[in-house]
């Protein structure tokens, strides 16, 4: 599991799914992504770093 933040200081944890890597993504990036319900929380299922 990995927290993401948003904008306010609100903390949200999110599971990413298989495949997807956050290795290029940092502190105070700004991305978009796409989530889905399941195993009791959110996943994570696409995530882009806005240019």
């Amino acid at each position: 599991h990995r927290t993401v933040g948003a904008a306010g200081g609100a903390m949200l944890e999110y599971k990413v799914s298989k495949g997807q890597s956050l290795e290029d993504f940092h502190a105070g990036d700004k991305v978009t992504f796409t989530t889905s319900d399941s195993d009791g929380g959110k996943t994570i299922n696409k995530l882009d770093k806005q240019k």
